[in-house]
């Protein structure tokens, strides 16, 4: 769909959004381990910068259909090894509470035996049927893991535009060549608040 605004012409695509909570939430703890803070994730201004770096395109305009965000129930296991604490693990809980609040599809797969199950596979399954049946034009994937570069190929293949959004610190550098566009998350953004 285009429109016409004061001379220039915009389309108008739909987007969702795909959150890796592991790798997510780990590019925090990446950074509190950096500075020694807690801080308390501000989704709905982390929404507004995931939205705002979809497109490297100004006469595209995205519409945001949904957001997805995908974890283990509790902890992720790689961040239990850094003993943070009591503190950390109510600041992801209260994190995920405001997922649900904020109208985001919060998809939690249980652990088997300390071991995160199903988790990568259900973020490809639906980024993938997703794809597939026109639900997006444009995703953007909250992960640095090149474990999605197959999926992200397939969804190209549908010629879909795909932007990688994360902390730096969890970037794998083979993405590069397989997405439109990469941004990092930068660790002073006031999508993360200090708490006192």
């Amino acid at each position: 769909m285009q429109m016409v605004s004061g001379g220039a012409s915009f389309t108008f695509r739909k987007l969702m959004i795909f959150i890796d909570g592991s790798n997510f939430l780990g590019g925090v703890a990446d950074i509190k381990l950096k500075t020694g803070k807690v801080y308390k994730i501000d989704y709905p201004l982390l929404e507004q910068f995931l939205v705002g770096n979809a497109s490297k395109d100004g006469l595209i305009r995205l519409e945001h259909i949904k957001t997805y965000f995908y974890g283990p129930k509790g902890v992720p296991e790689d961040l239990k090894s850094l003993k943070f604490g009591i503190q950390f693990s109510e600041q992801i809980e209260e994190f995920k509470n405001d997922l649900i609040k904020n109208h985001v599809r919060v998809i939690l797969k249980d652990k088997i035996k300390n071991k995160e199950k199903g988790v990568d596979a259900a973020l490809v399954t639906d980024f993938l049927s997703l794809a597939y049946s026109g639900a997006y034009d444009y995703a953007v994937l909250v992960s640095g893991d090149a474990d999605f570069i197959s999926a992200i190929d397939e969804v190209k293949r549908y010629g879909k535009m795909i932007s990688v959004i994360c902390f730096e610190s969890r970037f794998n550098e083979a993405l590069t060549e397989h997405v439109d566009k990469v941004v990092f998350i930068p660790m002073d953004s006031n999508i993360l608040k200090e708490l006192k």
